[in-house]
């Protein structure tokens, strides 16, 4: 099973991926991965929307693909995804980040960076 869906870079692109997830691999399939499959797609996303430097009409692109031993979710930019790495979590005066690629470093199976353009960050779960 493969969906492709295509997001527009705004607040909404993190809520619009997890139901392209749901509507693509029912939590059930997934079983007590999903959350870290639902929390991985929100946060690769809306990375891509903070730093992949896009304005309308360019859009991202949310790839999902089911097989049957693993779940692969891509996020593509048309920009590229240089300088994506895990960093140390910050704490600043209202300013949190720097900990959703510890997360999902910590919860899937694997995850990496093709650089491109396009730029394209990848997470695999395994069923």
């Amino acid at each position: 099973m493969r969906r492709r869906t295509v997001l527009s870079p705004d607040d909404q692109a993190p809520r619009m991926a997890r139901a392209a997830l749901a509507a693509t691999i029912p939590p059930p399939e997934l079983g007590e991965r999903y959350p870290d499959a639902e929390l991985a797609i929100a946060e690769l996303t809306n990375n891509a929307v903070m730093h992949a430097g896009l304005d309308p009409p360019r859009t991202l692109e949310v790839i999902i693909i089911g097989g049957p031993e693993s779940v692969r979710i891509e996020v593509v930019q048309p920009t590229a995804a240089n300088g994506v790495a895990q960093v140390e979590p910050r704490y600043e005066r209202g300013r949190v980040g720097g900990f959703g690629l510890n997360i999902i470093d910590s919860s899937a199976d694997a995850w990496g960076v093709d650089a491109g353009p396009p730029g394209k960050v990848w997470v695999e779960f395994r069923r």
